[in-house]
């Protein structure tokens, strides 16, 4: 719902820079304009017009990523990739994704947990996907229970949780599905910080690894021998 690359901006030139890649960053149509699956697909459609020959970049060396709901829109771009069997995806960078919209956001709430998304998430959900049964797709809910489909072969996965957010536990459980599947690089739990840590005000003690461990996890996926 919230529309602002120009926030993600930082995190698109450290990485750009200290990975030395090409970084698009991708703006869309939120909802409830562009209702699920829309954004999924228009994400989709980005990797693929990404990955295109045309390019002036080596569209075959291809990362996806994204911060909150963009983090969503990754996985779900990279799911279908994987599904579809293009375009070829070496990395998927997931911060702080909603991965499960089966638990209404009122539920998530625990003790130590930040309020914000307790407050607003009922309205991102409605907005982005008004019918209660679509959110059990597997392109809005791979933590949820009701997606059991093997992930052997989907992109690498750098996964970001923050302990405070209460998205942390759907994070985790998707983490430990790509672990099952082979296809898990890393899970960071980050400690003493909620959602949006890194542009709501967390230290650059704290954010400055996190971007670290981006930048080599991109270097990593291109490197000789590997997608």
């Amino acid at each position: 719902m919230l529309r602002h690359p120009e926030q993600d901006d930082a995190l698109c030139r450290y990485i750009a820079t200290h990975a030395d890649v090409t970084v698009v960053n991708v703006d869309y149509i939120p909802a409830p304009q562009s209702r699920f699956p829309g954004p999924v697909e228009q994400a989709y459609d980005v990797a693929i017009w990404a990955a295109a020959p045309e390019r002036p970049w080596d569209g075959s060396r291809l990362a996806v990523g994204g911060q909150s709901a963009g983090g969503a829109l990754a996985a779900g771009a990279a799911r279908l990739a994987f599904e579809e069997g293009t375009p070829r995806i070496g990395l998927q960078v997931l911060m702080y994704p909603p991965l499960d919209l089966t638990i209404p956001a009122a539920s998530k709430k625990a003790g130590g947990k930040e309020t914000f998304l307790i407050r607003m998430g009922p309205i991102f959900d409605t907005a982005y996907c008004p019918d209660p049964r679509e959110r059990q797709d597997r392109l809005i809910s791979p933590a949820g229970t009701g997606d059991t489909a093997s992930l052997a072969g989907i992109a690498p996965a750098l996964l970001i949780t923050a302990r405070k957010d209460i998205l942390r536990d759907e994070g985790a459980r998707y983490a430990a599905r790509l672990q099952q599947a082979g296809s898990l690089i890393e899970h960071i739990d980050l400690p003493d910080v909620g959602h949006g840590f890194n542009i709501l005000g967390a230290t650059r003690e704290v954010v400055l690894p996190v971007y670290e461990k981006i930048a080599h996890a991109t270097t990593q996926a291109f490197t000789s021998g590997r997608p």
